[in-house]
């Protein structure tokens, strides 16, 4: 009788541990990528997603090149830039594609600068210009 209690209260404790959310946006994470992950661990992450390694092709593109996260469905999520060229290289840059990201304040890609500065301090910003 001891061990099936024993056993029933285990089975309860680990049913109640949170499960990661695969859109939530914070400081140290974005979906199930963290900021130690590396290259070379992608493919096992999104082993049910597509990964498209894009090759730089010509003598003017420097820079590692980016990887772009598809769900089987074909929905762009989002697209990765190692800080080397080097499959133990970590990830440097991560641009959110899909609106399903958000933080725990509920921001997402699609929110306006309003929504931004009503939940998060804004220091600066910077104009840059991007050319895709």
């Amino acid at each position: 009788m001891k061990n099936i209690f024993l056993l029933l209260l285990v089975i309860t404790i680990a049913s109640c541990s949170k499960q990661q959310d695969p859109f939530e946006w914070s400081k140290d994470r974005v979906g199930h990528l963290t900021k130690e992950m590396m290259v070379y661990q992608l493919d096992s992450l999104y082993a049910n997603d597509s990964l498209v390694k894009n090759i730089k092709g010509d003598e003017f593109s420097n820079g590692p090149s980016s990887i772009e996260v598809y769900e089987k469905g074909g929905k762009h999520l989002l697209t990765l830039t190692p800080l080397e060229e080097d499959s133990t290289s970590t990830i440097e840059y991560i641009r959110i594609r899909d609106n399903r990201f958000k933080t725990l304040d509920g921001i997402t890609i699609e929110s306006d600068f309003k929504t931004i500065s009503a939940a998060y301090p804004v220091s600066s910003i910077d104009n840059m210009i991007i050319i895709l």
